[in-house]
């Protein structure tokens, strides 16, 4: 998966419409791009991923 800024605008809107549909898949993305972030900068935060 990559960082929402590299995503091209055909990806993007697909994506978009996908989570308005699945509020499963909305969620997971959302944990997918933070555990990203996390791991691309290196934080130890280990409760970051709560809700």
């Amino acid at each position: 998966m990559r960082r929402p800024e590299q995503l091209t605008e055909s990806e993007r809107k697909c994506l978009d419409e996908l989570c308005e549909r699945s509020s499963a898949l909305a969620t997971t993305t959302q944990y997918a791009r933070r555990l990203a972030s996390m791991v691309r900068e290196r934080r130890s935060e280990h409760l970051a991923l709560d809700v």
